[in-house]
C-alpha cells in the first residue's frame, strides 16, 4: 500500500477513537528506518532493522494518567497495543521523538495569532503578485481583489478553501504544503473568469493549467501528480501552448464583456477546439468571437445576431449579411426578427433607418444592449470614415479641373 494511503488510513482510525473515546490528544507517527531503542517500553516491537521495517507506523493516544500505543503494519493492519503509564512515558519521550516522524496530531495544535498575522500576509503579497501576473498575460482586469485569510479548525476535519464574500479562507494546514503556491495560482485565476464560463468543468481545467505554468520544474510535476488522473489537464494544455493559453483567456475575457448567459461544457469545449486555428488566422477579438458564434448557433438564432454584430466590430461588413441570412433557417422570434432589421440597417451603414425604427433596447438582455450600443458607436465613426472620404474625393476632383483650366490659359 502507499505511505500517503496508509496515512489517510491512520488518520481516519485515529478520528475515530478521538470521537468515540475522547483522548485528549492523538498522535500518528512513522517509524524511522535503523533505529535501536536499548530501553524503554516496546523496544522489540519498535525498532525498525536494517533487515527491512518491523512495525513501521504507530499512533499515540493520551488519555491523562496513561497513553495507548497502537502499533500499525505496514498495509495498515493494527498489531497490538499497549496502555503506558503518563510517568513512564515522559521519561521515555525523548527517546520515543528521536525513533519516530511525527506524521498528524489530532485535535490540530493551536497557532498563534501573530503567527497567522505574518502568513496572512505573506499569502496576500503573493495572491497579488499572482493576479498581477494574471491580468498582465491575458489583459483581464479583477474587479474586486478579495482578502485572503487563515482558519484553524478545533478537531480533524476535511482540509478545504472557503470562499465568503470578499474573502478566501485557506486553512492553516495548507499553508505548509509544498504545492501552496499552486492554490493561491489557482484562486487568483478564478478571479479573472468571466460570469458566463465561471461555473464550468472547463472552468476548472483553465484555473489548473494556469496554476501549473506558475509552478517550478520541479513542483509542475508534484501538480501532476495532484491532479491526474482525476483532473487530467496536461494533454490539453501541450495542444493549446502556453501562448495559445494565454491568448484564449484573452480572447475569453472579451467575450465576456457581451456574455451574461450561462455557457454549456460543451460550448466552452467547442470554443477551445476551434481557438488555436482561428487566432492563426486573425488576431481581432471580434473576428474570432463572429466565428466561434456562428459554430454554436443555437436554435434561437442570438447567437447568428451576435456573430454578425461582432462581423461589424470586424469590419466585415458582407459576412455579416452572410449571418443574417443564415437566420432564414431557424424559427424567429418577433424580439430576433426586429434585432435583425436593425442589424441589417447597421450593415448597409443606413442610420437614418436604424433610428426610425424606434427599437426598445429594454426588452434584450444586458449582453445584447451592451454589444448592439458598442456597434452602433463603430458604425457611427465608419459613416464618419466614408462622408470623410468622399469630400475629399470631391475637393480632389475639383482641384484636378482648377488645375487643368490653368495650364490651358
Amino acid at each position: 500500500m502507499q505511505s500517503r494511503l496508509i496515512v489517510k488510513q491512520l488518520r481516519k482510525k485515529a478520528l475515530k477513537e478521538y470521537k468515540e473515546k475522547r483522548p485528549t490528544e492523538i498522535f500518528g507517527y512513522r517509524v524511522k528506518k535503523s533505529v535501536v531503542l536499548h530501553r524503554g517500553f516496546g523496544p522489540s516491537i519498535i525498532v525498525s532493522g536494517l533487515k527491512g521495517r518491523i512495525v513501521p507506523y504507530l499512533l499515540l493516544a493520551n488519555y491523562g494518567d496513561h497513553y495507548r500505543l497502537y502499533y500499525i503494519l505496514e498495509n495498515g493492519v493494527t498489531l497490538s497495543a499497549i496502555n503506558i503509564l503518563t510517568s513512564e512515558f515522559e521519561r521515555e519521550r525523548l527517546k520515543f521523538q528521536k525513533a519516530t516522524t511525527q506524521l498528524f496530531q489530532i485535535p490540530k495544535p493551536p497557532v498563534s495569532e501573530k503567527r497567522i498575522e505574518k502568513i496572512k500576509k505573506q499569502i496576500n503579497e503573493k495572491f497579488q503578485y499572482y493576479i498581477a501576473q494574471i491580468e498582465k498575460q491575458t489583459s483581464c482586469k479583477v474587479k474586486t481583489l478579495p482578502i485572503i485569510t487563515v482558519y484553524q479548525s478545533s478537531e480533524e476535519t476535511k482540509v478545504i478553501i472557503k470562499r465568503e464574500r470578499n474573502f478566501i479562507k485557506f486553512p492553516v494546514e495548507l499553508i505548509s504544503h509544498k504545492l501552496i503556491d499552486g492554490f493561491l495560482a489557482r484562486e487568483a485565476y478564478k478571479l479573472v473568469f468571466p460570469t458566463f464560463i465561471r461555473k464550468t468543468k472547463q472552468a476548472k481545467l483553465f484555473e489548473i493549467m494556469g496554476a501549473y505554468l506558475f509552478l517550478t520544474k520541479l513542483l509542475k510535476k508534484d501538480w501532476l501528480q495532484y491532479w491526474e488522473p482525476k483532473e487530467p489537464f496536461k494533454a490539453k494544455l501541450t495542444k493549446i501552448g502556453e501562448a495559445k493559453f494565454y491568448l484564449l483567456l484573452q480572447f475569453l475575457c472579451y467575450l465576456g464583456k457581451y456574455e451574461s448567459t450561462l455557457f454549456l461544457d460543451s460550448q466552452i469545449g467547442k470554443i477551445i477546439s476551434i481557438f488555436p486555428e482561428l487566432a492563426q488566422k486573425t488576431d481581432k477579438m471580434p473576428d474570432i468571437a463572429a466565428q466561434c458564434y456562428l459554430q454554436l448557433a443555437n436554435h434561437e438564432g442570438y447567437f447568428i445576431i451576435k456573430a454578425a454584430f461582432f462581423f461589424i466590430l470586424a469590419n466585415r461588413f458582407k459576412e455579416a449579411k452572410k449571418a443574417l441570412k443564415e437566420l432564414s433557417k431557424f424559427t424567429q422570434s418577433d424580439q430576433i426578427r426586429s434585432l435583425r432589421v436593425q442589424c441589417e440597417h447597421l450593415v448597409s451603414l443606413q442610420l437614418a433607418k436604424f433610428y426610425s425604427s424606434g427599437l426598445d433596447l429594454n426588452l434584450f438582455a444586458s449582453d445584447i444592449q451592451e454589444l448592439y450600443t458598442v456597434t452602433l458607436e463603430h458604425v457611427k465613426i465608419q459613416v464618419l470614415e466614408v462622408k470623410r472620404i468622399h469630400k475629399q474625393r470631391v475637393s480632389t476632383s475639383e482641384s484636378i479641373i482648377i488645375e487643368f483650366k490653368i495650364k490651358n490659359l
